[in-house]
């Protein structure tokens, strides 16, 4: 299912972000008793019980913002802007969001990605689409 990418957040928004490496092969695990996932990224790290959390853990978001130069400015009544500027073909991408980590990642998976998001099928059914708006 094809999802915005400035709606992105949680698992969907961690797996974006995982595929913008082509190294990684992400692995989604669905919640057996409530809605949602844990998203590894690759098989070995989720036998190890390592999942990838970006959106949610600094160790894991922070060094992708700091690699891709992501400026972020907070804006008054608590959003936040992100915004990269790539050098190559003078294109600027940018989001904003309620929250620093996450409006930085949405940046990159813009600029990595695009528009919009293709979820894998097990992802979108654990995470009940209602909540995400498709594109």
């Amino acid at each position: 299912m094809k999802v915005k990418t400035e709606t992105l957040s949680g698992a969907a928004l961690n797996w974006a972000v995982a595929i913008c490496d082509k190294k990684n092969s992400p692995v989604v695990r669905p919640h057996q008793n409530a809605p949602g996932a844990t998203i590894y990224l690759n098989e070995g790290f989720r036998q190890n019980g390592i999942c990838f959390n970006p959106s949610d853990r600094w160790s894991q978001g922070m060094p992708i913002l700091d690699n891709f130069r992501i400026s972020l400015q907070a804006k008054h009544a608590g959003w936040w802007t992100a915004c990269i500027y790539d050098l190559n073909d003078e294109s600027t991408f940018m989001c904003v969001g309620d929250t620093m980590l996450a409006t930085g990642l949405r940046c990159y998976v813009l600029s990595t990605i695009g528009n919009t998001v293709d979820l894998p099928e097990q992802l979108a059914a654990a995470l009940h689409m209602g909540v995400l708006h498709a594109a």
